[in-house]
């Protein structure tokens, strides 16, 4: 009796490598590629703007703050953006999300206001006025790398020994 269970149980065993040979074959991986991203957040001269491009675009699109109920006060979206920072993990500090919430208040009010001409987003050019550490904190790098860890991008440390002795590496 033991020798017909041990075969079963082999028997079981092939079938089950055999099926997922198959089913791999089948499960191979599938490149999806999405639309470029077109939501973008209202200009304003607030300093709760720069930091919402630089770090909340990070994880979300600005479509998401499109989803949320018009009129929220200022407490509510502070609110969220704690949230955001201690359910998620979202790399801002507490005085960034005063910011982000005081623009999110008075931007996504749905109060009439004037049309803002859009400041310009730090970017490479005004690198080597700011330094590094200015032009990483202001595009939001920080969020996904560190210097010295990975955190969900390689540390910066670990990306200049890589490219060490590539001339073509910045």
């Amino acid at each position: 009796m033991n020798r017909v269970r041990y075969v079963v149980v082999i028997a079981l065993l092939a079938a089950a490598v055999l099926l997922s040979r198959s089913q791999m074959s089948w499960a191979e991986s599938l490149s999806i590629e999405l639309p470029p991203e077109t939501a973008r957040f209202e200009p304003s001269s607030l300093p709760g703007y720069a930091i919402a491009n630089a770090k909340c675009s990070i994880c979300h699109s600005a479509d998401y703050i499109q989803l949320q109920p018009p009129g929220m006060s200022q407490q509510q979206w502070h609110n969220e953006v704690a949230k955001m920072q201690h359910a998620f993990g979202a790399p801002i500090d507490d005085q960034e999300g005063d910011a982000i919430a005081a623009y999110l208040a008075d931007t996504y009010s749905g109060k009439p206001r004037a049309k803002v001409a859009e400041p310009p987003v730090a970017g490479v050019q005004g690198g080597a006025q700011q330094g590094a550490m200015g032009l990483l904190n202001a595009n939001g790098c920080l969020g996904c790398h560190a210097i010295d860890r990975q955190v969900v991008g390689p540390a910066y440390q670990a990306v200049a020994e890589r490219y060490r002795n590539d001339p073509k590496g910045v």
